[in-house]
């Protein structure tokens, strides 16, 4: 460190979850974190759901406003990535959803079928060491066929949730 370099204090932060207070509580919040000497406030991190309730809409009116509070009362906001906790509606879709409409396949793109990419796990070649690292498969061509018809039927819009007034109705 040279002569003319100010050592930098550490600053203290915390994690804040707006969503779980009132927003006129925010304000109240903000003043007590800088009066106990917090300087930094992480959000974000767990509010996928409430960021987009539905796919497409998001809503981000709130997020503005808990910022713009925070940075009012002097401190210093870090946005987390809200993946942590995605909302319902994205991990109730199957993961193979439009899986037979999504080619080239791998991590390299290196197979541009379906049956490419069965008929590598079927037989699979030798890995690095010179011994086989994964137990093949042994599908039977018509399995092979079965599979891949299978995942066929996995494109398209995914199924829209029941409607409960309907449900209900009928019970």
């Amino acid at each position: 460190m040279n002569g003319d370099a100010v050592p930098r204090r550490p600053k203290l932060g915390v994690c804040y979850y707006p969503k779980h207070w009132p927003e006129e509580r925010w304000a109240t919040d903000a003043a007590m974190m800088r009066a106990a000497g917090i300087s930094v406030v992480r959000i974000g991190e767990f509010a996928w759901s409430r960021l987009e309730p539905e796919p497409g809409e998001l809503r981000l009116d709130w997020l503005e406003r808990v910022i713009e509070t925070l940075q009012s009362a002097g401190l210093e906001v870090v946005l987390g990535t809200p993946t942590v906790s995605p909302p319902k509606w994205l991990v109730d879709l199957p993961a193979l959803r439009n899986v037979a409409a999504t080619a080239p396949y791998m991590h390299d793109g290196r197979f541009a079928t379906l049956e490419e990419v069965l008929a590598h796990y079927n037989d699979p070649p030798l890995g690095r060491l010179g011994h086989q690292e994964l137990n093949p498969l042994e599908l039977s061509p018509d399995q092979i066929e079965q599979i891949v018809a299978f995942l066929g039927t996995l494109t398209g819009p995914a199924p829209s949730a029941p409607n409960a007034a309907a449900t209900s109705a009928t019970q």
